[in-house]
């Protein structure tokens, strides 16, 4: 359009805009108005739809309706598309500027797009069913559920990092994210444990790798600790997955030494990987000497002997600690054997070569527990030896009288007791312990070292029987209101008391030897509390219950013991006693029934902790290979099973099809063999009974200190005895002299145990190192002077050497003389051309001190 046209137009325009009558404006502005329009209520609704949201979260804090939202942007991009489109159509030349008006209000659309994105991402039927998975208590649906909403989490959170505003991403996050991710943590525990023990199971990691298995349960140990405090039905069945599996790792692993280290000069603590059962270690079934059967022993390398040994187990039983009467330095080798732990699984034996380093620490006072008002116990940090000069006395310097310390040797504390009327109550005791020593010898530190203990007043409250329960049929607990310094005195009329035994500080069961009933006088005297005050002799009218229900059986099932045999095993609802059982029914095989006459089979406990299980072996009754068997198990009538009160139990059913019986592993041991010194390079081990050719013959199994077994010949059994020849390496043995002689690792003939250690280091061997000739040489026409590796002697009259010339014999056999000469006819120049040479005789008897004969390999060239 010219300038000129467009001056034209725009006056005639303002003439019609003044004129007194209305006319229609050209087409060309009418466009114009209608693109202006659309783009106005484009913008207007996106700033409708950005604001709805932007400003209701930045200023009111709150997230907008989800409808709303929605519907608002929604029109927003209706009406922006609407825009586009009336551009397009007529926005003629100034399409460029209007399409930028437009765009200018895009961002805040895709800002509300983005939000609206981000909100659509739903995340509650996710929780939903994550809710309704931990319901079930399935852990499979669970972790599927779980996984889907971790999953959709992370889309969410994916879609709200997109959106415009730290006040939105805030309420977004704080609205919907933060409970979403609490709820699947709420069972995070419980599948981080669940993960593990799949992958132990799926994996098959017990049998196909144990390390790894045990790895994993270690990883999840202190996860399943807290499930434990759980009462969900998730983590009840998490749980069951978990003692199953640990039961069936514990079960492979088997029960072993996991570390030893020497704890002080006098203790070394022994850590194994399951609870020890003391009855099997101790002579008394707790603590202290070790069990005939059980081997403990520290067998000194370098002549530091240990000493008797004792022990203790931890409260766990997973630890024991062995002290030694003497002190431990140096090399010892530590067999721990014949032990079991606490479900009757033997340990594998252990061996080891520990090292002791000397103690140089010195013992400090531990510090002080309050027993009671007159006993105050002072403990050290390890094993002292004896001491007896320690002093007791008050602040200003006044001697205590009437009490004493009396350390006894390898104690770890004392007990001091203060109940004399003499020692003055409330009033501090400085008890000083000046050189006091543990068992290396360390003085304690500081020394003199002073301890502060008090005489307290007795709280005036003598102690009183607070209590009598049945425990039993035949036992009863009395339980005080203070703990006892000793057993009471218990009576009970018509009843013989057999014995009264400690359970805790207050509570003492009592015994009687024939079933409790009826109502009985219980007549407690004779106990005082720990601060000497006595308590009232009390009689007390007790009405003893005599069961008379009949034990029922819960359960009878077929079992495989340690042993690899088939048992059946019956669980009783009370305990009962070990006795015979009746068994009878019938069973089939290849269609045919046949019937199983009663048998009265011995019924064992099946483990020393419960007396409500009984075993019975297969073997007894049913021998039949895979017969499906159908029997009633009931007491026999003589030396039946029967309730602790007698009463017989009712009949238990089984069924079960018969397998096989597995082999049964011999584990006889062999005892220690007798050694013998035949000469320099012999000796003889000789065991009693016939042993296993593979190990007795290994020459790897003997080991004598300074020289090298060589070989190991088994002779056949003679006599109920079997004989190793053990030969030395030639030259191998240099010094002669006692030193220690080892044997190890031999097994009985047939048996899987190895034989315990044995070392003698009372035998002497004589060196073997055989005497040479380090040169011959002609020092006179008739005469040839030998020189030897050391110094020797001949043993009789006997020929020893033949002179030679070129190889030819001069006719002439010859004997060394005492001045290691060898005396020769004269040789001719023309023999000695040819050259000399001495050839060993079979009658040679050229020895050192030691009885090792001249060793001559090859000739001897003589020099001229």
């Amino acid at each position: 359009m010219s300038k000129k046209k467009a001056i034209k137009i725009a006056t005639a325009s303002a003439i019609a805009l003044t004129g007194a009558v209305a006319v229609a404006q050209p087409q060309a502005d009418a466009a114009t108005n209608s693109v202006d329009k659309a783009i106005t209520k484009a913008t207007t609704q996106v700033n409708k739809a950005f604001n709805l949201y932007y400003n209701t979260a930045k200023k009111s804090n709150k997230l907008p309706s989800g409808s709303a939202i929605r519907k608002e942007v929604k029109l927003a991009e209706q009406y922006y598309a609407a825009a586009q489109k009336e551009i397009a159509a007529k926005g003629g030349s100034k399409k460029a500027s209007y399409t930028k008006k437009l765009e200018a209000s895009k961002t805040s659309l895709n800002r509300a797009k983005n939000y609206v994105a981000a909100v659509s991402v739903t995340l509650k039927a996710s929780r939903t069913a994550l809710d309704s998975a931990i319901e079930s208590g399935t852990q499979s649906k669970v972790l599927a559920a779980q996984t889907a909403l971790d999953k959709k989490i992370a889309e969410f959170e994916k879609a709200v990092a997109k959106v415009f505003g730290p006040d939105t991403r805030r309420l977004l996050t704080k609205t919907y994210t933060t409970p979403a991710k609490a709820e699947s943590a709420s069972v995070a525990t419980e599948m981080k444990v669940y993960t593990a023990y799949k992958e132990i199971e799926s994996k098959k990691l017990i049998t196909t790798d144990l390390e790894k298995a045990g790895e994993k349960i270690e990883s999840v140990k202190a996860d399943v600790e807290k499930l434990k405090a759980k009462d969900s039905k998730l983590a009840k069945n998490i749980l069951k997955a978990v003692e199953k599996n640990n039961a069936k790792y514990e079960g492979a692993q088997g029960f072993k030494v996991l570390k030893v280290s020497a704890i002080n000069a006098t203790q070394v603590e022994v850590k194994f990987n399951k609870a020890v059962d003391a009855e099997t270690v101790f002579a008394d079934g707790k603590s202290g000497a070790f069990k005939t059967g059980a081997t403990v022993t520290l067998t000194s390398l370098d002549a530091k002997v240990s000493g008797a040994l004792t022990g203790e187990l931890s409260k766990d039983g997973k630890t024991l600690t062995i002290t030694a009467a003497n002190e431990l330095s140096k090399r010892y080798d530590l067999v721990i054997d014949g032990i079991k732990e606490v479900n009757g699984k033997a340990l594998v034996k252990y061996e080891e070569t520990i090292k002791i380093e000397a103690d140089t620490k010195a013992p400090t006072i531990a510090g002080t527990e309050q027993i009671s008002a007159n006993l105050v116990k002072i403990k050290f940090s390890e094993p002292v030896q004896a001491h007896t000069t320690a002093t007791l006395k008050y602040a200003d310097g006044k001697a205590v009288s009437n009490a004493s310390v009396s350390v006894a040797e390898g104690a770890t504390g004392v007990v001091v007791d203060l109940s004399d009327a003499a020692v003055e109550v409330n009033k501090p005791i400085t008890v000083t312990f000046i050189g006091l020593k543990d068992k290396a010898g360390n003085l304690v530190t500081p020394n003199p070292a002073t301890v502060e203990i008090t005489k307290q007043q007795a709280d005036g409250v003598k102690p009183a029987v607070e209590s009598l329960t049945q425990t039993g049929v035949k036992t009863f607990n009395v339980k005080f209101s203070k703990d006892l310094a000793a057993a009471p005195t218990v009576t009970v009329s018509n009843y013989e008391v057999e014995k009264v035994e400690k359970v805790s500080g207050n509570e003492y069961k009592v015994t009687v030897k024939t079933n409790l009933n009826g109502v009985q006088n219980v007549t407690v005297a004779s106990y005082k509390d720990l601060s000497n005050q006595a308590g009232e002799s009390v009689t007390k009218v007790v009405t003893f219950t005599e069961d008379t229900a009949a034990p029922k059986a819960k359960s009878a099932t077929v079992v495989v013991g340690s042993d690899n045999a088939e048992y059946l095993e019956v669980t009783y609802d009370k305990d009962v006693t070990e006795g015979k059982l009746a068994i009878s029914g019938s069973y089939v095989k290849d269609h045919v029934t046949t019937a199983v006459a009663t048998v009265n089979a011995d019924a064992k406990y099946a483990s020393k902790d419960s007396k409500k299980v009984l075993r019975v072996a297969l073997s007894t009754f049913a021998a039949e290979k895979g017969a499906a068997y159908k029997v009633d198990v009931v007491p026999a009538t003589t030396g039946g099973v029967a309730s602790l009160s007698g009463v017989a139990p009712e009949k238990a059913s089984a069924s079960f099809t018969r397998g096989e019986d597995g082999a049964q592993s011999n584990t006889n041991k062999l005892a220690a063999p007798a050694l013998a010194v035949v000469d320099n390079n012999t000796l003889t081990v000789t065991f009693t009974g016939a042993v296993d050719g593979v190990s007795a013959t290994n020459a790897a199994n003997y080991k004598v200190d300074g020289a090298v077994v060589e070989s190991a010949t088994l002779a056949a059994v003679a006599d109920g005895k079997q004989v190793v020849t053990l030969k030395l390496k030639a030259n191998s043995n240099t010094f002669t002299g006692v030193r220690n002689i080892t044997v190890e690792n031999v097994k009985a003939l047939g048996s899987t145990v190895t034989m315990d250690k044995f070392v003698q280091n009372d035998l002497s061997l004589k060196e073997n190192v055989a005497p040479t000739v380090t040169s011959a040489k002609l020092t006179a026409n008739n005469t040839i002077t030998l020189t030897y590796s050391e110094a020797v002697v001949t043993t009789g009259a006997k020929e020893d050497f033949e002179v030679l010339y070129g190889g030819k014999s001069l006719a002439t056999k010859v004997e060394r003389n005492a001045t290691a000469t060898i005396s020769i006819p004269a040789v001719t120049a023309e023999q000695l051309a040819q050259g000399l040479s001495l050839k060993a005789l079979e009658t040679l008897d050229i020895e050192d001190a030691a009885g090792n004969k001249l060793s001559v390999p090859a000739n001897i060239t003589v020099a001229q």
